[in-house]
C-alpha cells in the first residue's frame, strides 16, 4: 500500500470512529516506569520540540519549560504564562541537551516524547527511566493520528475535555484534507519542499517532515528508493523532477531561487509558484514535526485552491490561534503571522 494511501486510511479511519470504537482503538502510547494518576501529574517535561508544541497546546500549566530557544517573534504568540517558561534542553532529537543532574533537579512527574517511537528511542526511554526512576512515556504516530494522540495523552494527563475539543478540531480538519486528497486524485500537484537556505535539503517522500503535502494528496518530487526523512538533493535532480510548486519556510532560499541563474530553469520559478510558509509561533510545514502542522495543511489547501488573500483563511487561522495556542494577540496581529506567505514572479 502506498504511503498517500494509508495515510487516507488512517484518516478516514480516525474520523468515522464511533465514541465506543475509540476506547478499543490502537494505542498510540508507551511507557516506562510508574505512572502517577492522572491528577497527581503536576509537572511534565518534553523531551523534544514535538512533545514541547503538544504538551503545550495541551496542558500548558504542566509544561516545565522549553527544550528550544524561542525567539521574540515565536514568544510573541504564545500565552503570556508560557513565555516566560525557561529553556530546559532537549532529550531527544538531535543529541541530548539536558544533563540527568539537571533533569531531576527540575523533578518532572513525567517525561514525554512525541515522533517516530523505534527500536533506538524505546531502548533510551527504558534506560533513563532506570537512570532516574522518572517515568518515560512516548506518544507514536503520524499526524493523521493527531485526534487519537490527543485523547490518549488527554486521559493519561488529567486533560480529557480539554484533549476532546482539541481533538474534534483535528478531526474535521484531516477529514477536509482527505477529501481535498480525494478530489485531486487524478492529477495530483508536484511540490517540492526546501528546508535549507540553499534549497537542497528536503523532507524525502515518506517522512515524517513531508506528512503535510502528502496528506493532502500532493506528490512530493523528493524521492530516494530505500530512504526517508532528511535527505540532500541536487539541482539537476530538481530540473528532472520540475515540481509544480516550491515550498519554504526560509526567506533567504525565496531570495535565492527567484534570482540566482541556476533556479530559472524550474517552472515553478518562471510561473511564480514559490511559496513562503509562515512559521510563527512554529512552523507550519515542519519544524516541529507536530501538531503546529495543522495550520499547514489549511495554509497548503488555500495555496492550492488559489485564496491565500481570502477572509476564509484568515478566519481559520485566527480561529486556530484561538484555540490551540490561547494567543493574547489581537486578530490583527495573530494576522500577521501570515505575511512571510508570498508569490513572487
Amino acid at each position: 500500500m502506498k504511503r498517500r494511501e494509508l495515510l487516507q486510511g488512517l484518516v478516514a479511519g480516525a474520523f468515522l470512529l464511533t465514541p465506543l470504537a475509540r476506547v478499543v482503538a490502537k494505542t498510540l502510547l508507551e511507557h516506562n516506569g510508574t505512572l502517577p494518576a492522572p491528577a497527581a501529574i503536576e509537572r511534565v517535561f518534553a523531551a523534544g520540540p514535538p512533545a514541547a508544541v503538544f504538551l503545550y497546546v495541551l496542558v500548558p500549566e504542566k509544561l516545565l519549560g522549553w527544550p528550544m530557544h524561542l525567539a521574540p517573534a515565536n514568544l510573541a504568540f504564545i500565552h503570556p504564562e508560557q513565555q516566560h517558561l525557561p529553556f530546559v534542553g532537549r532529550l531527544a532529537g538531535r543529541g541530548s541537551t539536558v544533563s540527568l543532574e539537571s533533569l531531576l533537579l527540575l523533578a518532572p512527574d513525567v517525561i514525554v516524547d512525541l515522533g517516530n517511537a523505534g527500536a533506538t528511542q524505546r531502548s533510551a526511554a527504558q534506560r533513563l527511566t532506570q537512570q532516574t526512576g522518572i517515568a518515560t512515556v512516548q506518544i507514536e504516530g503520524l499526524l493523521a493520528h493527531t485526534p487519537q494522540q490527543l485523547r490518549q495523552a488527554g486521559a493519561l494527563l488529567g486533560a480529557r475535555q480539554r484533549a476532546e475539543e482539541l481533538a474534534l478540531y483535528s478531526e474535521q480538519l484531516l477529514a477536509r484534507a482527505l477529501r481535498f486528497a480525494d478530489k485531486h486524485a487524478q492529477k495530483p500537484p508536484k511540490l517540492y519542499f526546501a528546508r535549507s537556505y540553499d534549497g537542497l535539503e528536503t523532507g524525502l517522500a515518506g517522512s515524517i517532515h513531508s506528512e503535510v503535502l502528502e496528506l493532502l494528496g500532493c506528490e512530493n518530487v523528493a524521492k530516494q528508493s530505500g530512504h526517508t526523512g532528511i535527505g540532500q538533493v541536487s539541482l539537476e535532480q530538481l530540473l528532472n523532477w520540475q515540481p509544480d510548486y516550491l515550498l519554504t519556510q526560509d526567506p533567504e532560499f525565496v531570495e535565492l531561487a527567484t534570482t540566482a541563474s541556476a533556479w530559472q530553469s524550474l517552472s515553478a520559478v518562471q510561473t511564480g509558484r514559490v511559496y513562503c510558509a509562515p512559521k510563527l509561533p512554529f512552523g507550519w510545514l515542519d519544524g516541529p514535526p507536530g501538531v503546529n502542522r495543522l495550520l499547514g495543511v489549511l495554509w497548503l489547501m488555500a495555496l492550492l485552491e488559489g485564496r491565500l488573500d481570502g477572509p476564509q483563511l484568515k478566519q481559520e487561522v485566527a480561529e486556530f490561534f484561538s484555540l490551540f495556542y490561547r494567543s493574547p494577540n489581537s486578530s490583527a496581529r495573530l494576522l500577521s503571522a501570515l505575511e512571510p506567505t508570498q508569490v513572487l514572479d
